[in-house]
């Protein structure tokens, strides 16, 4: 499933309206709730926030922003558990980062 969301850009291109994009609904909240099976979760984290998320229907651009930021407390609670409070910081500021540009997409029809 993170291979999918990792390369989303493959199964959508160019089109909002390919039906393809969702199993990105689907591949993004397993991502989200099942995070501990995850290779490098962060990477997953960080793909589902890439710039070129306003490709996708609104409706999944949400699904992303919610399972992403289940990733983001999954990885900042091992950061945490390893002291690595500075980790965290900076995770938090780029996710914050990357949330910033989906929000002036699509996606405010769908959560504004």
């Amino acid at each position: 499933m993170a291979l999918l969301v990792e390369n989303f850009h493959l199964l959508v291109g160019n089109s909002r309206q390919s039906s393809s994009a969702e199993v990105l609904y689907a591949a993004s909240w397993i991502c989200g709730e099942f995070a501990v099976y995850l290779e490098d979760p962060e990477a997953t984290l960080l793909s589902m926030l890439k710039g070129k998320i306003n490709l996708l229907p609104g409706h999944i651009q949400s699904v992303y922003v919610q399972n992403s930021l289940k990733l983001f407390c999954y990885i900042s609670e091992k950061k945490l558990a390893n002291g690595d409070i500075e980790g965290v910081k900076q995770l938090a500021k780029g996710v914050d980062e990357k949330i910033s540009q989906v929000k002036s997409s699509k996606l405010q029809l769908v959560i504004g």
